[in-house]
């Protein structure tokens, strides 16, 4: 979810690739230790973690190379109110493909002109009815997670991540004037220890990497570059570009920003990203929702500081999720 004050996305750009495909060159410097630009041509090269192969973008994105039939995409959150996506997917051949695409103004500040200011969202602030093309993925129903607390910022993360989910089970809107009937269910299964499918050792080349799935979709924490919010890792497997299997996503969260907890939606003051309404918007990923880019969505990949109102689904969220899981 994009995130800061007075600022707003301009487009996107997109790049696909495939192995033999040209694309700008990688200098040298960014490879890192266990990399190596294959082609010398590519977008993306090839690194080494944990003794698998890292598919990394020149925007410093990454996934594992998926296993054969499979695909793994990341998206990231920045806190500058942009967001970028890598997918790699390897068919029953073994011949991988890459897709990039982020906002046009990735890491980049755009200032608005006062006539220009995003308003703010209020509990009369539904948006339309309408919603952004679907990611090709969706999860097993119910949708399972599992939460790893190390490094939670806050005692009350959970219960609002925990809200979170249960929001899009509800079909309703913040402005409770329309209940769009859904099936879709989350069930939190506990606690646990295990990693996240994530890579965050700052001191390796592939930071920022998501991992193939363990056996658990979970919500955590790590801690992630200054600028970046949150990140989804989802995967699935494919046959001829479609899902033949129940996606399996984890959410992380950053550990290093100033987040607002708190169930009271009045006390959130100063710089701070209220955590309900964050998760909310990457619980959406996970159901696969893309961004949508309409004043007064959740799924819409602005907001401002203690974005409070975003808690709450609009018009067009509600009739996306019942799109994906309509109501038996």
């Amino acid at each position: 979810m994009a995130h800061k004050h007075k600022m707003r996305i301009a487009g996107l750009v997109m790049i696909s690739t495939i192995w033999a495909s040209s694309g700008p060159l990688i200098a040298a410097s960014a490879l890192g230790p266990n990399c190596e630009d294959v082609n010398q041509s590519r977008p993306v090269i090839e690194c080494q973690m944990d003794g698998s192969t890292v598919l990394k973008h020149i925007s410093g994105l990454g996934v594992e190379k998926p296993e054969k039939g499979s695909a793994l995409e990341q998206i990231v959150e920045y806190k500058d109110g942009n967001w970028a996506k890598f997918r790699a997917t390897t068919d029953k051949a073994g011949s991988v493909t890459t897709f990039f695409e982020q906002s046009e103004g990735s890491n980049t500040e755009i200032q608005l002109e006062a006539s220009d200011q995003i308003p703010g969202l209020s509990s009369s602030n539904c948006g339309s009815a309408s919603y952004n093309k679907k990611f090709p993925w969706s999860p097993n129903q119910p949708t399972e997670w599992w939460y790893r607390y190390a490094d939670q910022p806050d005692s009350n993360s959970l219960p609002r991540i925990k809200e979170a989910f249960a929001t899009w089970s509800k079909g309703a809107n913040r402005c409770n004037s329309t209940l769009v009937p859904t099936s879709f269910k989350s069930t939190y299964m506990g606690l646990t220890t295990l990693a996240l499918p994530y890579n965050d050792d700052q001191s390796s080349a592939n930071f920022g990497a998501c991992k193939s799935p363990g056996s658990k979709d979970m919500v955590g924490w790590a801690v992630l570059p200054i600028d970046v919010l949150a990140r989804t890792c989802t995967t699935y497997y494919v046959l001829f570009n479609i899902q033949i299997s129940p996606s399996r996503s984890s959410v992380i969260l950053s550990s290093n920003t100033n987040w607002y907890a708190s169930l009271d939606v009045t006390g959130c003051t100063g710089e701070k990203f209220d955590l309900k309404a964050v998760a909310t918007h990457e619980f959406g990923h996970v159901l696969g929702l893309d961004h949508y880019t309409h004043e007064g969505q959740v799924m819409t990949p602005y907001s401002d500081f203690c974005g409070v109102d975003q808690r709450g689904l609009g018009y067009g969220d509600v009739h996306g999720v019942a799109d994906k899981y309509p109501a038996s």
